[in-house]
């Protein structure tokens, strides 16, 4: 009978979660009994102090000025796998979150410490302040995700950003977020500033967020403590507007994957643990460097073995560049802009000479595409090369996303045609789901045309023949797919054209698909 008691008792804890509610008009002296939409709350801080394990926290529109700090190791309940604590704006509300609190560093200047196990942030705008969530300061924190949620800035300061995950928490993971730093170096912020930060943290994640306007985008420090698998994985999320780093890696096997590093970037780079192991055996690939490179630091036994594969560089790749260490890192499909491809031991390398030097890369390519700036996030519109070759190194994961981001949300920019072709003044081309639509204007008489798609490695996806008949100089031509539709990668259409003279004549035309 004792334990038919027990259980009875546990009963309701574990089965009835409940919905709680706070109004920038509320009062916080409503009990967590009476609370509802028509009795909310007034304060962030009363709900987290009162919500439970599988209780959703629904903020109603309004500004919510933090003026102390929410510090959930003294108020705040863990949540659970099956039954997180979920803080979000209820429905389409507009929701801010606002700091009153003065200073830059130190955690009393900090809004929320997260100190409580499967907690959730969702759906809300921050503004203000430099770090909002440091997540396990003085207790281990596990599970901690934040997504859907807009920072504003104001501030920088040494080791700061908007998610601060800590030596003493794991598996925090950024999701779909836009922040906003406050600024660069070159306007006075410390550049220890990042827009999200971590230390040693393992199962670290940082996917499909726009971070930039600050010193660091991602800054990844003093992974020494790392076990071997870090677990690791930034993907999908668009930098920009970093004079730094815009990412930096102190970890052992971390996944870096699918991002756009935007415009005015620094570089990503890779060091070792503070003259230790670590910065080890991660894997860079389907990235694309927009306005910036790559460094693999060496200062000490770190830094080693990394794989490099599939990546577009605007600028050239350094190396352990002051040094003639054994840096064991791997590299093949990649995509070179610059006419320097990569400085190792002080020696600038053309593509050529690097493969030839180095054995590494010889699957990659130098190439001149034109780049053109675009500030909007990668799931809002596309606008850049990710390559993908049928070669891909076998180490390599080739997954990607489903979703599909429009290549042509915008005008593509991307061929000097008459350059090409002196019988085409035009080539328009659009990525459907099964098919590939191309439209060119003629300026020649041309009779007849084959229209096909070929992959960067020179494979043809498909083809199709055309007969150009009538007098509309505008020509339409749709070259289906099927079932080989077009992964993420670099791609381009070639027009081979004959006059009514049998003369020949053919042009490329780049395009990239992204997904």
């Amino acid at each position: 009978m004792y334990w038919l008691i027990v259980l009875i008792l546990l009963i309701p804890f574990q089965l009835f979660a409940k919905n709680l509610y706070v109004s920038p008009t509320g009062s916080d002296d409503v009990s967590y009994a009476s609370n509802s939409m028509q009795k909310p709350w007034l304060t962030p801080l009363k709900g987290w102090t009162e919500a439970l394990a599988g209780d959703t926290v629904y903020f109603l529109k309004g500004t919510y000025y933090i003026n102390n700090q929410v510090n959930t190791r003294l108020y705040g309940k863990d949540g659970t796998s099956n039954s997180p604590i979920v803080f979000t704006a209820y429905k389409d509300d507009i929701v801010t979150f606002e700091t009153k609190i003065s200073g830059n560093s130190g955690t009393n200047a900090i809004p929320f410490l997260i100190e409580k196990d499967y907690n959730i942030v969702q759906n809300i705008n921050f503004v203000g302040g430099s770090t909002w969530f440091m997540v396990g300061w003085d207790t281990s924190v596990d599970h901690f995700l934040i997504k859907n949620c807009n920072a504003e800035l104001k501030m920088g300061g040494d080791n700061t950003g908007f998610v601060y995950a800590s030596s003493h928490s794991k598996y925090v993971s950024v999701n779909k977020c836009d922040v906003k730093g406050a600024g660069l170096r070159s306007a006075g912020i410390h550049q220890n500033t990042a827009c999200i930060i971590a230390f040693n943290c393992v199962g670290f994640q940082v996917s499909e967020c726009k971070l930039g306007n600050a010193p660091c985008g991602i800054y990844y420090k003093h992974g020494q403590a790392l076990p071997d698998s870090s677990e690791v994985v930034l993907e999908k999320n668009f930098i920009y507007d970093t004079d730094r780093f815009s990412i930096f890696l102190n970890t052992s096997k971390a996944i870096v994957r699918n991002n756009i590093m935007g415009p005015n970037n620094a570089d990503l780079v890779i060091n070792e643990a503070n003259g230790g192991p670590r910065g080890d055996y991660n894997l860079i690939y389907n990235n694309l460097f927009s306005s910036n490179g790559l460094g693999i630091s060496h200062e000490g036994n770190g830094a080693r073995y990394n794989k490099i594969f599939k990546n577009v560089f605007r600028k050239k790749l350094y190396i352990y560049a002051y040094s003639s260490e054994p840096h064991y890192t791997q590299l093949d499909s990649n995509i070179y802009y610059s006419d320097t491809a990569c400085v190792n031991n002080r020696v600038y390398y053309n593509l050529a000479k690097w493969q030839s030097y180095s054995s590494q890369d010889k699957n990659s390519i130098n190439y001149k595409f034109n780049f053109f700036d675009n500030s909007k996030s990668p799931y809002d519109t596309a606008y850049y090369a990710i390559p993908n070759y049928n070669n891909d190194p076998k180490s390599a994961d080739t997954g990607w996303a489903e979703r599909i981001i429009k290549f042509n949300s915008q005008p593509q920019k991307t061929a000097a045609v008459k350059e090409l072709s002196p019988g085409i003044s035009k080539v328009n081309t659009q990525i459907q789901k099964d098919n590939i639509q191309v439209e060119f204007n003629r300026l020649s008489d041309f009779g007849n045309a084959v229209i096909s798609v070929y992959n960067i490695a020179g494979k043809c996806m498909s083809s199709k023949n055309l007969c150009l008949s009538g007098n509309s100089q505008t020509q339409t031509a749709t070259i289906p797919l099927g079932s080989r539709s077009l992964a993420s990668g670099a791609y381009y259409v070639q027009l081979d054209l004959m006059d009514s003279k049998q003369n020949r004549k053919n042009f490329k035309l780049p395009f990239f698909v992204m997904k």
